[in-house]
């Protein structure tokens, strides 16, 4: 079966795909491959800077004017998880040492690697100890480096929480959790959730863009621009590379194109707690995707001097091209087409059935100009705008004309 779709896709791009029209379409780059078996290459800052924002213009096309199918991969996260809710007993805790619970699955078996921890305390950081057993006597210890950590600012409109504590994959009936409390202000614990998750990391194209930092002292802020030197480039995520050993700053994150018009992303915590009773930190900062050329930080300092900021890198979410060549042909992607639709391929239907672990990885050339794109003329402007000077004229000729008329009636009198 898995050969008669592999078949389809040779013959298919032969018979069924009209000549492309070169026109329409300013820039390409040639596909560098080896080998005529199914191909792979990874969409490159050239092409999200002058192709349309979302990539519907990009046409794969053959030395014949030909155009081949082809899917785009997104490489996001393929992620598994099965939960369990286990019976908490012995909810307690002992002021200034810990809280503490133990989960109960009443039969060994249950393969876990997770839990999280339903709370509704707010601003803490706390270390946490995981200990597994089947008789609620002889303790081991799966994790005891964990944190878990809670920031909330109602006012500003800001809340960061992490209370998943991960473990190597463990097979108890019993667990129990330790909480510390070094402030003497016990984190709730309100239930528990036990998960075996599994994951297909995404893939992520990092950057270190360059950036300019200022610092508000009368406002209390710190702001950072980051310039990715081209627009269209996706990203979604800043990792922090900063010095500072003990910190736990609130962010605001602005995008634009012109570094003037800044519109609202999304907010943040970045926090650093090197210390005798907590040691965890939080240096990245996830956003929604944008394709804007600047992203602005406004890192909340109160009252705090500013922390040391080294460097930034900047993530994107991986996206590729996969396609079939045929008969050795050379072949190019064409992008830049304005008002291009998004391609509908048969390849969407069959794709499932490929052979995807032997594909060749293709490079692509420096962007060049197509020769045979003839751009839309320009909209006729109006009579207005090419004759300017038409219309007062006509109306100065009127006011005299209408002055002599005048002239003429009065002097009759």
């Amino acid at each position: 079966m898995k050969k008669f779709f592999i078949l389809i896709l040779f013959i298919f791009p032969l018979i069924c795909f009209a000549s492309f029209n070169l026109n329409q379409w300013p820039y390409y780059k040639d596909i560098n491959l080896s080998e005529n078996k199914l191909t792979r290459f990874s969409i490159d800052d050239e092409i999200f800077t002058y192709a349309n924002v979302n990539l519907m213009d990009l046409r794969i096309v053959d030395d014949n004017n030909s155009e081949i199918p082809y899917k785009m991969i997104i490489g996001k996260d393929a992620e598994k998880a099965e939960k369990f809710y286990p019976i908490m007993l012995n909810n307690s805790f002992v002021l200034g040492q810990n809280s503490s619970v133990i989960v109960d699955f009443n039969e060994k078996g249950k393969l876990i690697n997770q839990m999280k921890i339903i709370t509704d305390s707010e601003n803490f950081q706390r270390n946490v100890i995981i200990k597994g057993a089947d008789d609620m006597i002889n303790w081991n210890i799966l994790n005891d480096t964990a944190y878990i950590y809670d920031y909330t600012d109602k006012k500003a409109g800001v809340k960061s929480q992490n209370t998943l504590v991960k473990f190597p994959q463990s097979v108890y009936q019993y667990y129990k959790i330790e909480i510390s409390d070094p402030e003497q202000n016990p984190v709730k614990i309100n239930r528990v959730e036990a998960i075996n998750y599994s994951i297909e990391k995404l893939k992520e194209v990092s950057r270190r863009p360059e950036f300019t930092i200022n610092h508000n002292t009368e406002e209390k802020y710190s702001e950072l621009i980051i310039n990715l030197s081209a627009r269209g480039i996706p990203t979604n995520k800043i990792l922090f590379n900063i010095f500072d050993k003990n910190f736990n700053r609130s962010l605001l994150i602005y995008t634009s194109n012109d570094s003037n018009n800044w519109k609202y992303n999304s907010s943040g915590y970045i926090f650093r707690y090197n210390t005798e009773k907590f040691i965890g930190e939080n240096l990245s900062v996830n956003f929604l995707e944008t394709n804007d050329q600047y992203i602005k930080v406004i890192i909340q300092n109160k009252d705090n001097q500013p922390i040391n900021i080294a460097g930034i890198n900047i993530f994107s979410t991986y996206r590729e091209i996969i396609f079939q060549p045929n008969n050795n042909k050379n072949y190019k992607i064409y992008y830049g087409n304005k008002k291009a639709n998004l391609p509908e391929y048969d390849l969407e239907k069959y794709f499932q059935y490929l052979d995807l672990d032997n594909m060749q990885t293709a490079t692509l050339s420096a962007q060049k100009k197509n020769s045979n794109y003839i751009p839309d003329k320009e909209p006729e402007k109006p009579l207005s705008e090419r004759m300017p000077y038409l219309f007062p004229s006509a109306l100065a000729i009127a006011s005299l004309v209408l002055l002599f008329l005048v002239f003429k009636f009065f002097q009759k009198k």
